[in-house]
């Protein structure tokens, strides 16, 4: 294809365009002197290369270069004849549909696809490089010489809408896909695929009739190398199958009058496959690493296949017979046996292994299998009887196969002494009738528990022989046998439906018992005292049973009972641990384990401790030494030396240091095995601060020292009430500390010692009524104030975490009380406590003595640093005998100054009754802006 011109590309839709002007270069149109095309180099990226259609003049084209677009075949022939294209490069598809007689020879395809539809007469040959293959609905088609390699697309020889494919020659070609692929050969009569490679491509017949696969070599594929199914009449002969990874190298399904002869099997995972199928003539095939195997559910499937003396498996005869009397197979070198519609029949003492079907008897009367070994039959059971009557199979055994014995549709089979041990399952035995099993052995197979045999759809079928002959002997049986007859004393129940072993034998049968072998696993075996390790009889087996019971003895006088345990030994020591394990048949092996367990590492001590910062004198201070910890047991004492002289126990205590200082916290933790750990900490108490008191006088009533950095609020409004005198203080926790002084005047006021008590005693009630987390935390001190009678005491509010210093200066002679009240939190009330009482002593009543008239309640409030009140109200009936509490607000309540609709003698926020000139109401405490006003 040297010195080329490039042209456009060229379509010719009638013999008239067969013209210079398209390309055509000579020739007359008839088949001995077609056109011709020839010499160009087309490049079409939106057309057809070359496009030729509805001629009947006969035309060549060749050498050409042609290639085409995406959608566009580089060569398009449709509605032509007598067409040739040869000695040319088309790099796009070679489309050639409702044509004839056309031909694609000496052509390089560059990896494009060859197709044709509904044409006839087509021949494409030596044809390179080709990517892929469609002939659709065509007849009378060759295919022969052509290579392709590396495809990666579909490549079929097919019918299609309802038209067969017919008399395609599919010869000498070589099938390379780039991976495991199919070439398929679907609805066709009278096809010849013959002297092909596929070299890693599955050969598909389906719907195929009257047709021949021969002499093809089939390799290195995927899965299967030929599938023939649901055929008819085909030939398959003297191919070669080497290489094939998955199923069978010739599977044969639903199809029907197959001849299956001298082909040769080697390297391969399954050999000949007949799934299904009938009246198939298989003879002299030769299978290396693979057998034979014969596949139905129905005795057509079965009975109607012939087998020549000929085919042999892994150098050993495929053993065959048909409608024959009298067959003996008495330990014969055979690789599997297929027999079919004989009668007298005896096989004896064969040894069969490695292939995919073992023996298999099919409408045969009158049998005795017995005797025979056979392993790993991978497709079919190894043992399989389908039709017939008075078949005995007995003391054979079968181990790693799929199924060990499979009986179907038969009469009068007896099931003896058999062992079907680790096979994928036992036995199934379906649509049979009058027959029995007993004293076989079910080891270990099945999927599932109590899976190792099934029963299907029959009538009196027995899993037993009575009672004292019994059953049959199960691997998995987890009965018990109390009454030692060697039966178990309750039935097996398969998993499947129906089977039932009523008298189950707990020894295997014509073998001696196997002892399990207890095998012991640890996590740890050198442990500490208190570590928790973990013992497992997994690993314990018995290999024609079940382990049912695990014992331990732990050597410390402890024990159980699980195949997997957890045990912590409590002392250091060493311990032999012994592990019993006892199988299904009672029988019991023991293994030991020495475990050195030493002493335990001793507990962690540690502690935290929440106090404020400074911590002062007086101040609580909480140690919490919950996160202590003991790695093996359990922490039993804390013991704490808080290093000023007390002591304490328990893992959370708490404490208030009486002076300044550091001391040293000491915490000791003792653990259950009786070892200690101690954590110190320092804890730093700083001096209290002195607080500087400057003198203060108000009006003419008192005078006292108070702290000179205070704010100071005399006189001040709140809620309709005027206090004498607010303190502001320090912030702590968002409270702002202070102190209030106000008096009260009453009459009633007594100066002696039991006046003064009821007088304490009545205040304190009512602050526990109001607020019931209310405790007294200094009992009422009684002295002399000013020359007058005084007691003070302590409360703590824990709802608020406010504690309350009440200082309370009667005058008998002023009928006055007057009210010194510290309000801080609980945590900070020891730094102010010794000023409260130097602002005590130095209080002097300097008030003149009263002109009598009525007496006025006063209202005490306490603000926090939000500017909220808590307010204890002391309210002084006129016809009481002692002062009484009416309620204590909570910290940050704020009194409210709206009102209920205002009347006359009522209160203007609960609307209860107002005692006349009361300036706070006695059921709600609430001011009420009534009566004389300070």
């Amino acid at each position: 294809m040297s010195s080329l011109v490039a042209h456009a590309p060229i379509a010719i839709t009638s013999n008239a365009d067969f013209t210079r002007a398209n390309g055509v270069t000579g020739g007359k149109g008839t088949p001995a002197n077609p056109y011709v095309i020839e010499g160009w180099e087309i490049d079409s990226p939106s057309a057809y290369g070359v496009y030729v259609a509805n001629t009947t003049a006969a035309f060549a084209i060749r050498n050409v270069t042609v290639q085409s677009g995406y959608g566009y075949a580089g060569i398009q022939i449709r509605n032509a004849t007598d067409g040739q294209i040869y000695d040319a490069k088309i790099s796009s598809d070679v489309a050639v549909d409702y044509s004839a007689r056309v031909s694609v020879t000496r052509v390089n395809m560059s990896g494009a696809r060859l197709t044709a539809y509904q044409s006839a007469d087509l021949r494409f040959a030596n044809i390179t490089e080709v990517g892929g293959v469609g002939i659709l609905a065509s007849s009378r088609v060759v295919f022969e010489d052509n290579d392709l390699p590396r495809f990666n697309t579909p490549v079929y020889f097919i019918g299609y809408d309802n038209r067969l494919a017919m008399n395609y020659t599919i010869v000498r070609n070589r099938f390379t896909p780039i991976a495991p692929w199919v070439v398929d050969v679907l609805s066709a009569d009278g096809m010849t695929v013959a002297q092909n490679e596929f070299n890693g491509a599955e050969l598909d017949v389906s719907g195929v009739r009257f047709s021949s696969i021969r002499n093809n070599s089939i390799h290195n594929t995927g899965q299967r190398g030929i599938w023939v199914f649901g055929s008819d009449t085909v030939d398959v002969s003297k191919n070669h199958f080497t290489g094939i990874r998955y199923g069978g190298a010739l599977f044969v399904e639903s199809s029907q009058n197959l001849t299956i002869r001298s082909n040769d099997f080697s390297n391969v995972s399954g050999g000949l496959y007949l799934w299904d199928s009938i009246n198939a003539t298989v003879d002299a095939n030769r299978l290396i690493g693979a057998g034979i195997a014969v596949h139905g559910t129905e005795l057509s499937q079965l009975a109607t296949h012939s087998f020549g003396a000929n085919n042999t498996v892994n150098g050993l005869p495929f053993a065959a017979y048909k409608d024959c009397s009298n067959v003996t197979l008495d330990g014969a070198a055979v690789a599997e046996v297929l027999i079919i519609a004989c009668r007298g029949v005896r096989v004896h003492g064969l040894s069969i292994a490695d292939v995919p079907m073992g023996i298999k008897l099919v409408s045969v009367t009158d049998a005795v299998i017995e005797a025979n070994h056979l392993a790993n039959i991978s497709s079919e059971s190894a043992i399989d009887v389908f039709g017939g009557n008075n078949v005995t199979v007995q003391t054979n055994s079968v181990t790693g196969s799929g199924t060990g014995l499979s009986v179907s549709h038969a009469r009068d089979v007896s099931i003896i002494q058999n062992t079907f041990e680790r096979n994928g399952m036992g036995a199934v035995v379906e649509e049979t009738n009058d027959s029995r099993a007993y004293h076989n052995n079910f080891i270990h197979s099945g999927s599932y528990d109590q899976d190792q045999a099934r029963q299907i759809a029959c009538t009196n079928f027995t899993w037993d022989d009575g009672y004292p002959i019994g059953g049959n002997y199960w691997s998995d049986y987890k009965g018990v046998d109390a009454n030692g007859d060697g039966i178990g004393d309750s039935p097996y129940m398969m998993a499947y439906p129906d089977g039932v072993d009523r008298y189950p034998v707990l020894l295997p049968q014509g073998r001696p018992p196997i002892w399990p072998v207890a095998r012991m696993f640890t996590n740890n075996p050198a442990p500490v005292a208190g570590q928790t390790v973990l013992v497992s009889g997994e690993l314990s087996t018995d290999e024609d049973g079940l382990v049912l019971a695990y014992n331990w003895d732990f050597g410390d006088g402890t024990r159980g009972q699980s195949i997997v345990t957890y045990h912590a030994f409590e002392h250091p020591g060493n311990y032999s641990v012994t592990l019993s394990a006892t199988d299904n048949s009672g029988l019991t092996n023991t293994t030991s384990m020495l475990f050195n367990v030493g002493i335990p590492p001793p507990p962690s001590a540690t502690f935290r401790v929440n106090m404020p910062q400074p911590l002062y004198p007086g101040v609580t201070a909480y140690f919490d030494a919950g996160e202590s910890s003991s790695q093996y047991g359990s922490i039993v004492s804390y013991e704490w030396d808080l290093g000023d002289g007390t002591t304490a126990t328990g893992p959370q205590v708490s404490h208030a240091f009486r002076t300044s200082g550091t001391f040293n916290v000491a915490m000791t933790v003792t653990d259950t095995h009786g070892l200690s750990s101690t954590s110190t900490l320092p804890i730093s108490v700083a001096v209290i601060p002195e607080i500087p008191l400057v003198p203060y006088s108000h009006g003419s009533d008192f005078s006292l020292p108070v702290p000179a950095s205070w704010v100071r609020s005399e006189n001040e409004r709140i809620g309709g009430a005027t206090f004498d005198l607010i303190l502001r203080g320090p912030v702590h926790d968002n409270f702002q500390t202070n102190i209030l002084v106000d008096s009260i005047s009453d009459a009633t006021l007594r100066e002696d010692r039991e006046s003064m008590a009821n007088l304490v005693s009545d205040l304190i009630n009512q602050l526990r009524s109001d607020d019931p987390s209310l405790i007294v935390t200094e009992a009422p001190a009684y002295r002399t104030v000013s020359g007058h009678a005084a007691v003070g005491f302590a409360v703590q509010h824990w709802n608020s975490a406010v504690e309350q210093k009440v200082e309370i200066v009667v005058s008998e002679a002023h009928h006055r009380a007057w009210l010194l009240i510290l309000s801080v939190r609980i945590d900070f009330y020891p730094l102010y406590n010794a000023t409260v009482e130097q602002m005590v002593d130095g209080f002097v009543i300097t008030a003149p003595l009263p002109i009598p008239g009525f007496l006025v309640p006063l209202a005490v409030a306490v603000s926090t640093v939000a500017g909220l009140l808590l307010i204890v109200y002391f309210v002084r009936r006129r016809s009481a005998k002692r002062p009484s509490l009416l309620s204590a607000a909570p910290p940050g309540y704020a009194v409210s100054t709206d009102s209920v609709a205002a009347q006359p003698g009522v209160c203007p926020h609960c609307g209860s009754r107002l005692q006349e000139s009361y300036r706070f109401c006695a059921n709600c405490g609430s001011p009420t802006n009534l009566g004389p006003q300070k």
